[in-house]
């Protein structure tokens, strides 16, 4: 529950501080009062994005902090601070936190009912959520999700691959004749450097006769002249040139080696034409599969696989597809199964609800009121096979029709808070608040919507902001909003009302003025609330 509320510097107020009680709480005051400013306040330490605009004129910073009691009677201190600068700062317990992780909190400790939230009995989509919250469900529509999510996928999957093989196929004979091509080369790596040196070695064939007899030549007289060299001679008289002597005798034995190998070379020099056709031939076969498939015969090759594997996939595509097809009908039973189960589940509950709703709804006004939860069987989807409607007759004799279309904005408010006092053993939040639940209602409607959120409060903190006396009677604890206009400055004021202040209050709802009569049937509610 909160406990304590702080604000500074937000919007028209100064400084601010209220201590809160557990039970029924309200705020009231005069309509432009600032009641608003208040909730605002609020959702900001709870973890609505912030403005710098909200700060009040003049000011450096704003902060609003507000302390609750846990479940477990442990305090829980948030605190937001927003500069003039726009900065944001956010506090759990004094740890400064992400803006998420405060509003994750937040969430958590407060369940908090704006007049927007009518608005959600208007969407359609929104009355499965209902149900699901009503019956308790959330783990089997998790596993319905997940189930859905694989499903996707496995559909994603069959589709993705029928168009590839769709696409494969109609290229298969190219595909067939690209790889044919390539396949009768049988080329090797490093293939065409190869045919390039043989080429060059054909196309010269006489130029290197004549070098390499040139050069065996050449090679017979240097031998003749080194030969005259008389290094043996020296060594045997200075023994330390023996090594040079040694040293010499390898390079004669090197000269004599070039000469065989450069014979044998001369040898095998043969011009052959006929070879030299060939290598230009297949050559230029494979110069126009570089030009086909890429620079070098390795990209070739790489090409040769992936046309093999292609055709491959056409060839074997369809036990590929039928694997996808059979995944997809295994995935598709195993999702239909959890979603049969989970709408059987939310039949059952609507039942109930039905039941519960109408019960609430004749202690608020409505005792003629017939709802029915409409279920229709859609498309499979992530929260199921459901389309979920609510149905109601607000008078007898009235057929069922759509809610969105029939109910006015007094009955919304109603099934809201029907709404929120059935499934309150599913909201886990200590504190719930309601901005102007009483919107369109008034009478003897106003003084049943007043009870039933006077025993809602019986189970956790409700809060309420309200322009009803006969709501505002029922509370535990009321706060009066108020503008005070000081030397120029608008600041809002909030006081608690006890006793004749409180009754005050109460007459001044009744009517808008205070006089002894207003005052009379004040004191008459208050005394009928005190008396129960």
């Amino acid at each position: 529950m909160l406990q304590h509320l702080h604000i500074k510097n937000f919007a028209l107020i100064a400084e601010l501080e209220m201590d809160l009680a557990s039970g029924f709480i309200v705020f009231s005051g005069e309509t432009g009062a600032g009641k608003t400013i208040i909730l605002n306040a609020l959702n900001l330490v709870l973890g609505e994005r912030a403005s710098s605009e909200l700060l009040r004129p003049g000011a450096e910073k704003l902060e609003v902090a507000a302390v609750f009691i846990g479940n477990g009677g442990q305090e829980i201190i948030l605190k937001r601070e927003v500069s003039s600068a726009g900065k944001s700062l956010a506090r759990i317990n004094g740890d400064i936190v992400t803006l998420q992780q405060l509003k994750n909190l937040g969430d958590q400790l407060v369940d908090l009912h704006g007049q927007h939230e009518h608005q959600s009995l208007l969407q359609t989509e929104k009355h499965l959520d209902f149900i699901d919250d009503f019956a308790g469900v959330k783990a089997d529509r998790l596993a319905v999700a997940d189930l859905f999510a694989e499903l996707t996928a496995r559909k994603n999957e069959l589709t993705g691959f029928e168009e590839r093989k769709k696409e494969l196929e109609g290229k298969l004979d190219y595909l067939k004749f690209q790889l044919q091509e390539i396949r009768a080369l049988n080329l090797k790596a490093g293939e065409d450097q190869e045919l390039e040196r043989e080429k060059a070695v054909l196309s010269n064939a006489g130029q290197l006769h004549q070098l390499a007899q040139g050069s065996q030549t050449a090679l017979d007289e240097a031998d003749a002249l080194l030969r005259t060299v008389q290094l043996a001679e020296i060594a045997d008289i200075d023994k330390d040139m023996q090594s040079e002597e040694q040293a010499f005798k390898e390079v004669l034995f090197t000269i004599e080696e070039l000469k065989r190998s450069l014979g044998r070379y001369d040898a095998k020099i043969e011009f052959d034409p006929n070879r030299l056709e060939e290598i230009e031939e297949r050559m230029a076969a494979i110069s126009s599969l570089k030009r086909k498939h890429g620079e070098e015969i390795g990209g070739i090759l790489a090409k040769q696989e992936q046309l093999s594997s292609e055709i491959e996939a056409v060839e074997l595509g369809e036990d590929t597809l039928q694997d996808l097809r059979n995944s997809v009908k295994e995935k598709e039973a195993e999702y239909l199964k959890s979603a049969k189960k989970l709408s059987s589940a939310r039949k059952a509950a609507a039942k109930k609800f039905e039941q519960e709703i109408v019960a609430d709804l004749q202690l608020l006004a409505m005792n003629k009121t017939a709802l029915q939860v409409y279920f229709a069987e859609g498309a499979p989807s992530v929260t199921g096979i459901d389309q979920v409607e609510f149905l109601i007759s607000p008078n007898p004799g009235q057929p069922l029709l759509p809610l969105v279309k029939i109910a006015s904005g007094g009955e919304i408010s109603r099934i809201m808070l029907a709404l929120k006092t059935i499934l309150r053993k599913a909201e886990q939040a200590g504190t719930m608040i309601f901005d102007e639940i009483d919107n369109g209602i008034g009478g003897k409607t106003a003084i049943a919507v007043g009870e039933k959120l006077k025993g809602l409060a019986g189970v956790r903190q409700v809060i309420c902001i309200t322009h009803l006396p006969q709501i505002a009677s029922k509370a535990d604890q009321h706060f009066l909003v108020e503008k005070n206009v000081k030397a120029g400055h608008t600041e809002v004021l909030v006081n608690e009302v006890r006793e004749k202040a409180r009754q005050h209050e109460i007459a001044r709802m009744l009517s808008g003025t205070v006089t002894e009569t207003t005052l009379k049937h004040a004191a008459e509610l208050l005394e009928v609330v005190s008396s129960h």
